[in-house]
């Protein structure tokens, strides 16, 4: 009996060792995928039966004479797991929160020539259809947008879009995000500093996992929307982190003839046997991954033979430093990444220990500058709104769909010190908080308003001055 005991146990063990591995560590998809299922059918099950193992023998049932263990018991083993899996898809509702406190912006109808006059926008969910979140039509949905950045672009320097441009992420939406864009002047469509959202992304539909690998290949294919309508026709002001004299443009330009490979030949989505079942896989076209090999020689960031998917270009382009002059430098972050498969899970934002350490560096060589954070999830709740969110609506939605590397992030920037301003949007809530290192602005949502207080509220103009003092100059009302 005891060399059962000891041979489950140190299965157990193996089982919890694999699920550190996957919640603390930044592996590939796939790979976490893999590991998870381990963990669920074959370490956790020995963790179950250990404890039942033990319980036998402590209640005294178990019989010296039996020489071998039930086989109902095993049986059971798999059933009693099942409130593990549900932990595993809802374990981003237990993260500690970030605790911000309430603060109130002073008011001012004009603002110091020296300062920069900022609109902060969020959340305009364009779309052809009905949106998701309140079935808004495509025209009013269409007619809010037009009407922000209207307004946006002829009051302020720059102008914010916090995420979530679109509604599911889709060409078409897309279309008319560039649809508004082009009736600018290119001097007003370089002011505006955009990062991508969930809806954007990362978003999935599915439920507790089950998608067979559907949102793992959607989500190649929004990255590659995001790029080729968004950051391809960006102004050469927005620039790499890791190289601070190259462009984004730059990099998309080199990478044009891939690109082009890319659109006639793209990955597609094929069915894989797994062995108890079947999930969704790419299937590399041998003229794609040939053209990535002759690149890779030639020393470009991206593509390589071993990195020539759209998404692992996003995670070599955030933090992104949108704007920069010799007082102000606002750095733009992708919380967006694909850290659930569920349509619980995928709607939490999460920047990853990768992102967090380019940003760290990038916080250092920004030393003595005002710095700027554009995110797209809130990193935390004052007091105030938890209370509102309490009265209004379940205890599970204080913590929902917010940063889950919250914590992180402060920890990151507590180390410059003060004068540190962070907006936001995702929560299609409007308020105005603090911390120990600066300053959380929350947007409303173009398309829906503020939630809580006034459904006719779109967007802020703010006043930053070099000092990092900051005033409220305008509301944007429909």
């Amino acid at each position: 009996m005891i060399w059962k005991i000891l041979y489950l146990v140190t299965l157990w063990a193996i089982g919890l060792c694999l699920i550190w591995l996957v919640v603390r560590s930044n592996l590939n998809e796939g790979v976490r995928a893999a590991i998870k299922l381990f963990a669920y059918l074959i370490a956790l099950p020995a963790g179950w039966g250990t404890f039942i193992f033990l319980l036998i023998t402590l209640t005294g049932s178990w019989s010296e004479s039996e020489s071998e263990v039930d086989p109902w018991h095993a049986m059971l083993l798999p059933w009693l797991l099942l409130p593990v899996i549900c932990v595993f898809e809802v374990r981003s509702l237990f993260h500690r929160t970030v605790r911000l406190d309430d603060l109130l912006l002073p008011e001012r109808g004009e603002s110091s020539e020296k300062a920069l006059k900022i609109a902060h926008l969020s959340d305009l969910h364009l779309t052809q259809r009905p949106t998701l979140g309140e079935g808004h039509s495509r025209t009013s949905i269409l007619d809010h947008a037009n009407r922000a950045i209207r307004w946006a672009t002829e009051s302020t320097d720059l102008v914010v879009l916090a995420g979530d441009i679109t509604d599911r992420g889709d060409r078409d939406e897309w279309g008319l995000y560039e649809d508004i864009i082009s009736q600018l002047d290119e001097p007003d469509r370089n002011r505006i500093l955009v990062i991508p959202g969930n809806h954007d992304l990362s978003l999935t539909t599915s439920f507790i996992g089950l998608d067979g690998g559907a949102a793992d290949v959607e989500h190649e294919l929004r990255c590659r929307r995001f790029v080729e309508h968004c950051l391809a026709h960006a102004p050469r002001t927005w620039r790499l982190s890791r190289d601070p004299q190259t462009p984004v443009i730059e990099v998309l330009e080199k990478a044009a003839e891939f690109r082009r490979v890319y659109e006639a030949h793209p990955p597609k989505p094929v069915i894989v046997a797994t062995g108890i079942g079947a999930s969704l896989s790419f299937s590399v076209p041998q003229q794609l991954s040939k053209k990535a090999s002759e690149i890779a020689t030639e020393g470009l960031l991206w593509p390589t033979s071993k990195r020539y998917l759209y998404r692992e270009l996003l995670t070599l382009l955030y933090p992104m430093v949108l704007f920069e002059n010799e007082t102000f430098v606002v750095v733009g972050l992708n919380s967006s990444t694909p850290c659930g498969t569920s349509i619980l899970s995928s709607a939490f934002g999460q920047l990853g220990r990768k992102q967090l350490r380019e940003f760290e560096r990038l916080v250092e060589l920004s030393d003595g500058k005002q710095l700027i954070i554009l995110i797209h999830h809130h990193v935390g709740f004052t007091p105030a709104i938890r209370h509102r969110y309490r009265q209004a609506k379940p205890w599970i939605s204080a913590k929902a769909l917010q940063l889950r590397d919250g914590k992180r992030l402060v920890r990151k920037i507590k180390k410059r010190g003060r004068n540190v301003l962070i907006l936001h949007g995702h929560k299609h809530i409007a308020y105005q908080a603090s911390f120990a290192s600066g300053v959380v602005l929350s947007a409303p949502s173009v398309a829906y308003g503020d939630s809580f207080s006034d459904q006719n509220l779109r967007g802020f103009a703010y006043a930053v001055s070099s000092s990092g003092e900051i005033t409220l100059t305008q509301r944007f009302q429909l």
